[in-house]
């Protein structure tokens, strides 16, 4: 059976629709539920699927997934994917917005069911459906528009709905009349809409919750009780709940052995002490062995997955006196699962669960598992292998770049890509599928890429045609992919690596000998516009493989010269901003280096094939201070050619190449070693090949790429990526005054006014640059200068800009991006954003400060 079916999703919906006093107390309490989410929450087993993020612009209150695996969205929102659609709209899989599907509704959706003929039936406080009359209760085709042939005539509100086996329709609510005739609160109607007269049940109560068993028998009920009747509506009299609950009820579920779980706001049933949820036996006696407890407010949504276990959503903040915001799972025992906690910091009234086993979640929160989602989220069941993005490349995959949005530039050695052609670059969406809008094409290998901030994508490789136009191993597209026509510098030798500096210029190194018409030796620097930079020529005597520009704009330079700028320097050497030397700098190795990252305390890491560096043994992999001098206390020592970096923000330093030992211990082709140097026993995700490429994602998941074939014992085509066991949080600082903003990861667990923090932690990219923008409409931004490294302001890291004078008095965004590099020899380059919307009043209120605990790694 499909889970889909098995748990009901599509075929029914009941319960309340929370009391706006409630909803005002929630908006009351948003700050600090905002502050205890960040600071206490981790995703530890499962995280936010990343590629599925349509936001709503308020809460959602329904979901219901079809056959095809669209996604069916009612709630109180206008807005949903960044279009109107007022109350309901319908998701494609990867949760972009379906354009075909946009009926219009004048009120709320509450609850959204399929029938089997794929016709939705839809109820809620609306009374028009685009301009024309129907009250509370609904039928729209396939493709949204209203039936016309469906129009019950309902007299007051309808608060649940259940479809039956044989296609028939429960109806309950506050209603007295219903096609046309008299039912006290609940009917039931044929497929066609038209009243079964033989069903007329007598019900006393408003009915507001009803969930229909395997068997066909009906459990129904108000706001603090419920009974059950037989098929034909009689009342089955062996059902033994004794008595009503001492608050409301918001929702039931079934289970597979007939148990019932119920949710609400209630402490006792059945005369029993038991806090918001509850499990009877099929008999309706209380099941004394399901002892879970939820600390306060409210349960609204119960889901049942294929393996028996129990996911809750609601308002609370505890479950079985364990910290579970808003979102929970329980084992079917009813005790709480230690894996499962994404955390949202408002409430969640509605969960669904895919074929695919991912949660479906809607409600009123605005954060997701440390990631913002906007009233709609879904989650990974389990957090392992990432099972979305596995699009494959029928060959080597070399350069990997992650844009603002998420989406992910591929380059190499391919020709095609998620089962589609595409010529040595392609772009996937967050999801993995390929961006089908996407398609340049070049006649040859994608060494890099690099992002500029407006967007636009910088590629260097062996290619001589890009999109059937020449361009020489460089060029640079439009966000769109189309070709920028106006950059043609043009190198006649293979470009190898790309660094962006924070003016825009363009630092390319490789195995050239000209570019832009003039002699220039393996490494160059251009213009924004392309142009050559003339007065940047340092030279090297061999293939540069690998660049990074320090915070004080310097470069470091690594590869397989022995000579640079005319002076003797052993693969590695450093050059001030204006190309010449710095001959203080001069650490040395007796290999080739192949990839330099550089930390945030400004300590560089290299990798290579080299044993020795700065005069001391160091096998592939050695860190230098800023100076240049070795890091004596790092040395993991790998067992083969280490080819490519990344720097998370805790610090913890993935390694990806071709050695199969790190540290001591087993490592094939990736590994990862914590802030000191040791290896990190706990990652050990494995690969059957090459690592060439990795680029590392907001949320901390780990893109690779190579040659390799499979990875974490899965088959993998040459790109896949890998889950992180505690999501990356940022948060967004503005100071009350407007003069400053302050974007960083930390190490603090709580935090203090007048800021009000958005913190980098966990798994996310260590950001080489920080750029922050001012926009009024959310839409357009303008620069407002970039931001400076602040080493050990409250913790280590963070980057702040200050002497502004922010627009009061009126909402404004601020984008804070920053800029690290990934790919192959770390020669590609990517970007992470933070947007924050703010309101700063021309004499802000003194907001009380907190206790700070810092919790400084550094230390």
């Amino acid at each position: 059976m499909p889970l889909q079916t098995k748990i009901n999703t599509g075929k029914g919906c009941s319960g309340l629709k929370p009391y706006q006093g409630l909803v005002n107390h929630w908006f009351a309490m948003v700050l600090a539920a905002f502050l205890v989410f960040a600071l206490f929450s981790t995703a530890q087993a499962q995280s936010v699927d990343d590629g599925f993020n349509p936001g709503a612009d308020d809460r959602v209150f329904a979901l219901a997934i079809q056959p095809d695996g669209k996604v069916l969205v009612g709630g109180h929102f206008t807005q949903i994917g960044g279009q109107d659609r007022n109350y309901i709209a319908r998701l494609n899989p990867d949760g972009t917005l379906d354009e075909y599907f946009n009926p219009e509704f004048n009120e709320s959706v509450g609850c959204i069911a399929i029938q089997k003929d794929g016709k939705i039936l839809v109820r809620g406080s609306f009374t028009q459906i685009d301009g024309e009359h129907r009250n509370y209760i609904a039928r729209l085709d396939s493709n949204g528009n209203l039936d016309k042939t469906f129009d019950l005539g309902v007299n007051d509100r309808v608060r649940a709905m259940e479809i039956q086996d044989d296609g028939k329709i429960l109806v309950g609510g506050l209603f007295t009349e219903i096609g046309g005739q008299t039912r006290e609160y609940f009917a039931r109607l044929h497929p066609d809409g038209t009243l079964d007269e033989t069903f007329d049940p007598v019900v006393d109560v408003a009915v507001w919750i009803m969930k229909i068993q395997s068997d066909g028998k009906i459990l129904v009920g108000g706001s603090r009780e419920f009974s059950r009747l037989n098929p034909d509506g009689s009342l089955d009299e062996t059902f033994k709940l004794e008595q009503r609950t001492d608050q409301q009820i918001n929702v039931l579920a079934v289970q597979d052995d007939g148990k019932i779980l119920v949710g609400g706001q209630f402490t006792q049933i059945s005369g029993q002490e038991h806090h918001r949820i509850a499990r009877l036996h099929p008999d309706g006696s209380l099941d004394a062995t399901f002892e879970t407890e939820v600390n306060e407010w409210s349960v609204y949504a119960l889901a049942i997955q294929a393996d028996g276990k129990i996911l809750v959503g609601g308002n609370f903040t505890e479950v079985n006196g364990q910290r579970r915001m808003r979102i929970a799972r329980l084992n079917p025992d009813g005790t709480l699962d230690p894996l499962f906690n994404p955390g949202a910091n408002l409430v969640v009234f509605s969960m669904a669960i895919q074929t695919d086993g991912k949660i479906l979640a809607g409600g009123a929160f605005g954060q997701m598992g440390g990631q913002t989602r906007l009233r709609i989220a879904r989650l990974y069941p389990d957090g392992s292998l990432d099972a979305t993005l596995n699009p494959g490349a029928d060959d080597l995959v070399r350069a990997l770049a992650v844009q603002a949005d998420g989406k992910i530039l591929v380059g190499g050695e391919f020709t095609e890509m998620g089962g589609q052609p595409r010529n040595y670059i392609a772009r996937l969406y967050p999801d993995g599928s390929l961006d089908t809008s996407f398609n340049p094409g070049a006649d040859s290998s994608v060494h890099a890429l690099a992002i500029q901030i407006d967007g636009k994508i910088v590629i260097g490789g062996n290619f001589t045609k890009i999109n059937g136009q020449e361009r020489k191993r460089i060029a640079r597209l439009h966000p769109d992919g189309s070709l920028d026509e106006e950059f043609d510098p043009s190198a006649v030798g293979t470009v190898i690596t790309l660094a962006i500096q924070a003016d825009g210029k363009i630092v390319v190194g490789g195995s050239f000998w000209s570019m832009g018409g003039q002699e220039r030796n393996w490494i160059a620097r251009l213009h924004p516009d392309g142009t050559l930079d003339e007065d940047f020529n340092p030279g090297a005597g061999f293939t540069i493989y690998a660049l990074a520009i320090q915070a004080d704009g310097k470069i470091v330079v690594g590869g397989g010269f022995t000579e640079m700028d005319g002076q003797e320097r052993d693969h590695i050497a450093r050059l001030h901003p204006d190309g010449t030397l710095d001959e203080t700098f001069n650490p040395g190795a007796d290999g080739w280096v192949w990839t330099l990252a550089i930390q945030a305390d400004g300590k560089i890491v290299v990798g290579g094939n080299f044993t020795e560096m700065d005069g001391q043994e160091r096998n592939w992999i050695a860190r230098l201070h800023p100076d240049g001098i070795l890091d004596e206390d790092f040395n993991p020592g790998a067992t083969g050619t280490v080819i490519t970096l990344a720097i998370q923000a805790d610090g913890k330093i993935v390694v990806g190449g071709s050695f199969w030992s790190m540290g001591g211990q087993l490592r094939n082709w990736i590994a990862r070693l914590h802030p000191d140097g040791t290896l990190d026993e706990d990652f050990n995700p494995g690969a059957d090949f090459t690592i060439y490429a990795l680029a590392i994602q907001a949320d901390g998941k780990i893109v690779a790429g190579g040659s390799f074939t499979e990875i974490d014992g899965k088959p993998r085509e040459r790109i896949a990526r890998l889950s992180s066991p505690i999501s990356s949080r940022q948060l967004l600082s503005i100071a009350e005054d407007g003069s400053s903003v302050y974007w960083k990861r930390y190490n603090i667990r709580l935090v203090s006014f007048p800021y009000l923090r958005t913190i980098r932690i966990g798994a996310g990219p260590e950001v080489d640059r920080v750029t922050f923008e001012l926009s009024t409409d959310g839409n357009t931004y303008v620069p407002l200068g970039e931001g400076t490294r602040k080493v050990k302001i409250l913790s280590s890291g963070g980057w702040e800009l200050t002497g502004l004078s922010l627009p009061s008095n009126q909402n404004i965004f601020i984008r804070a991006r920053g800029y690290y590099s990934t790919g192959a020899n770390n020669g590609s380059g990517s970007v992470v954003e933070s947007v924050r919307n703010v309101y700063l009043e021309h004499k802000p209120a003194v907001l009380p400060g907190v206790l700070m605990l810092l919790l400084d790694d550094d230390e």
